[in-house]
């Protein structure tokens, strides 16, 4: 386990999480810069960042993004980057081709993929001895004959926001392909909780188990959350953090049945909402560290990304319950002495938009186009 070096670089500071780490690590005394592909960013406006980068789409342009950022962090003396959205994937597959010399607070791109695919990440859980649904890989026309999809959750193995997932559904309408392939997974009733945790040479350092009681859509992303009760998954992180010496951020989302046991149905190889729910930045620089034992939250009320709240909970559940579960909620981006990225939210949000009608796409799919990583 490598130490944090004093001076680090952020990547995908457009996301709120970003937004959040960079609060912490800067708020205890760590040197931030940040860098993104797009501009404006949240966490490029806050003050705790020193200074944003834009660089090259590590998708649409991995060899120049690498060029980028060697040369800044060259310059800027950055001595670790710290990914926090699909970038992650595209930078791991420049290290393993040795293109880019800068450490990753990730794990190797093998470790990565075991988990981001679907499909994978069930065998792993299988083999872990941990509960999970009975799942199929389907990578061709032959692998739908004789299934009935009315007991079954069909997603592709990379996906995010649960986009194109299709819950006991009447009918098969998919395509699966070896180059895109997808997953059948016995559908597991119970309610659905998701888990932040941050690792250091495979042993859990924080840990937050969190709801959401607003998403972007029907299955989407949490965009208002509250934390819950963590001592039913902390065995699930452990385990799979042990398996495959896990450094960084791995979130997971499952399902708690009944019978109160968690079962794991998908893993995000990177930080998630769950992060808003730390705010004591001296506490979580030690666990960043690898300070020994687990931290809790310390943020104990909801948390909600209120834009998005609104722009998405108007129309789609009771306007009385929005209004109140907005009121009682703390937001993500609010910081004292931080105003810069509540600022910059609306602009973020107009490009995102643009992007989603000039591309034709869902605005979550516009919000990661440039560094989705889908297989």
């Amino acid at each position: 386990m490598a130490d944090l070096p004093e001076r680090l670089l952020v990547t995908g500071a457009r996301a709120p999480v970003a937004v959040h780490l960079v609060r912490l690590l800067g708020g205890s005394g760590f040197h931030v810069e940040t860098a993104d592909c797009i501009a404006p960013t949240l966490a490029g406006a806050s003050r705790h960042s020193a200074r944003f980068h834009q660089i090259p789409s590590p998708r649409h342009a991995p060899v120049a993004a690498a060029a980028r950022l060697r040369a800044i962090c060259r310059d800027r003396g950055l001595g670790m980057i710290l990914p926090t959205c699909e970038e992650v994937f595209h930078l791991a597959a420049l290290w393993d081709a040795g293109q880019l010399d800068v450490p990753l607070l990730a794990p190797p791109l093998a470790s990565l993929l075991a988990v981001h695919d679907k499909g994978r990440f069930a065998e792993l859980l299988a083999q872990l001895g941990l509960p999970h649904p009975v799942t199929w890989r389907l990578e061709g026309p032959g692998d739908l004959v004789g299934l009935d999809p009315r007991g079954l959750v069909l997603k592709p193995c990379f996906s995010r926001f649960g986009d194109a997932v299709r819950v006991t559904p009447s009918r098969i309408d998919i395509a699966p392909t070896p180059a895109r392939p997808w997953v059948a997974q016995d559908f597991v009733a119970g309610e659905e909780i998701s888990v932040l945790a941050l690792t250091r040479g495979g042993r859990v350092r924080a840990l937050c188990a969190y709801r959401a009681g607003w998403r972007t859509g029907r299955h989407g992303a949490g965009i208002w959350c509250e934390p819950v009760e963590a001592g039913g998954v902390r065995a699930l992180a452990e385990a799979v953090s042990e398996a495959l010496g896990w450094e960084g951020f791995l979130s997971f989302d499952t399902i708690r049945r009944a019978d109160g046991v968690h079962v794991a149905i998908e893993c995000n190889p990177r930080p998630v909402t769950g992060l808003h729910f730390f705010r004591d930045p001296t506490a979580f620089r030690a666990a960043m560290r690898g300070r020994e034992g687990c931290l809790a939250p310390d943020a104990t009320g909801p948390q909600a990304m209120k834009l998005a709240l609104w722009a998405y909970g108007l129309g789609r559940g009771n306007p009385l319950r929005l209004w109140r579960d907005a009121r009682r909620a703390t937001g993500f981006l609010d910081w004292s002495g931080d105003p810069g990225p509540g600022r910059a939210q609306l602009g973020v949000f107009v490009a995102f938009a643009r992007r989603a009608l000039r591309q034709r796409v869902s605005l979550t799919r516009a919000s990661v186009e440039d560094i989705a990583w889908d297989g």
